[in-house]
């Protein structure tokens, strides 16, 4: 699950197998389901969970997507998942 932050500071939240490809793929306005965010580029990714199951991802993607803004900039800070500022952070690449 992840969340992207668009060039006019709207979050968009979605889960994939692969958020290095579907990041690529949101940043050349691809893929199923990009209408909001290809209007909205460039994006960046601003933060991101890992989970075993694909359902489980789904699922977290749609409690964060009833987030409030600011319920939603509070998960970016604090939240359990990775900011691709994180040292540890295998996807350096996605910060820009």
């Amino acid at each position: 699950m992840y969340v992207l932050e668009c060039s006019d500071r709207t979050f968009c939240t979605g889960s994939t197998f692969d958020v290095a490809v579907r990041f690529r793929q949101h940043q050349r306005g691809e893929g199923d389901g990009s209408t909001y965010v290809a209007m909205r580029r460039p994006v960046r990714l601003v933060y991101y969970e890992e989970h075993e199951r694909i359902d489980d991802a789904f699922d977290r993607e749609h409690q964060v997507k009833r987030l409030l803004r600011g319920q939603k900039r509070k998960l970016i800070a604090t939240g359990w998942g990775r900011r691709p500022e994180d040292p540890s952070d295998p996807f350096p690449w996605l910060r820009d």
